[in-house]
């Protein structure tokens, strides 16, 4: 039995060595982990603020509720209240990061840290699978990883990265797409992009 090997040559069926997906998701995973500390919820936007609260809500049993105050010239009769504003997708994988390791910016974070992880082996997949070429999907994917834009975007309280890895991973089955099986995939991959942010 052979050995994995990192390898940069064109592969026929587009595919990507695991070892080559590894070195992209530990340095895309590293440099976000560096990062990650230097963020934290004084400067997050109201957005951010938004998907925390709900997930606070819904993380303690409570629900669905939120104790924004966003329509001014349409007062609530009280708060919390419920609240179906946010996309649901984010709100409950950061409600689940709570329940794992409590409430805190390190926790919040979680899940667009890994989403942007795996967003860098995601461009490299699509890429290798695109070009029929190792090399270049590996390329692909570590400029994905070190993307100073994709790092510092991976560690804020929003949805568009974890957005960007579900259409990445929609396109990627696309570009494999033969069966129905294919075609079930990129469809649940396009409904949680969806489910993650709507507009």
């Amino acid at each position: 039995m052979r050995s994995p090997r990192f390898s940069l040559a064109p592969t026929p069926g587009g595919g990507l060595p695991p070892l080559n997906l590894l070195l992209v998701f530990a340095l895309a995973l590293g440099l976000r982990l560096a990062w990650a500390p230097l963020f934290t919820f004084a400067g997050s936007d109201c957005d951010g603020a938004g998907y925390w609260n709900v997930a606070r809500h819904i993380a303690d049993g409570q629900g669905w509720l939120s104790n924004s105050y966003r329509f001014l010239y349409v007062p609530p009769p009280d708060l919390p209240q419920p609240d179906v504003h946010w996309s649901p997708l984010y709100p409950l994988l950061m409600a689940g990061a709570f329940k794992a390791f409590g409430v805190s910016m390190a926790a919040a974070q979680v899940p667009m840290l890994l989403c942007g992880a795996l967003l860098a082996v995601a461009v490299a997949l699509l890429t290798a699978r695109i070009t029929r070429d190792a090399g270049a999907g590996t390329l692909a994917g570590l400029l994905a990883a070190v993307h100073p834009t994709l790092v510092t975007w991976s560690l804020r309280l929003e949805t568009e990265v974890g957005t960007m890895l579900l259409v990445t991973l929609t396109l990627w089955a696309l570009a494999r797409l033969r069966t129905t099986r294919d075609a079930l995939l990129a469809g649940g991959l396009l409904g949680l992009a969806w489910l993650m942010k709507y507009q």
